[in-house]
């Protein structure tokens, strides 16, 4: 048997239709439900978001570019990159 969130997740997420009059019926008699159906509605475009995976127009060369950014020097602003060696009050020298 199917519980009263399976049949909203299925309209809500996989816009399943079978069930709508019998669940809308359901959703306003029920305080609980009502609750569950509108945190469903507005999870929806997070969820929609986790499942599509992202395009990687190179998927093999993904090591590479991350790579080749962390040693790319002049995306360090010239202010990390001329205090690197500076020390400060709060580090100790041994």
């Amino acid at each position: 048997m199917w519980s009263n969130k399976t049949k909203i997740d299925d309209l809500v997420f996989d816009n399943n239709e079978i069930n709508t009059n019998e669940v809308s019926k359901h959703i306003t008699e029920c305080t609980s439900c009502q609750l569950y159906f509108h945190e469903s509605e507005a999870s929806k475009p997070l969820v929609k978001l986790l499942k599509n995976e992202p395009n990687l127009p190179h998927p093999s060369e993904l090591t590479k570019s991350i790579s080749s950014a962390i040693e790319d020097v002049d995306q360090i602003p010239a202010v990390k990159r001329n205090n690197k060696n500076k020390s400060y009050g709060w580090q100790e020298d041994h």
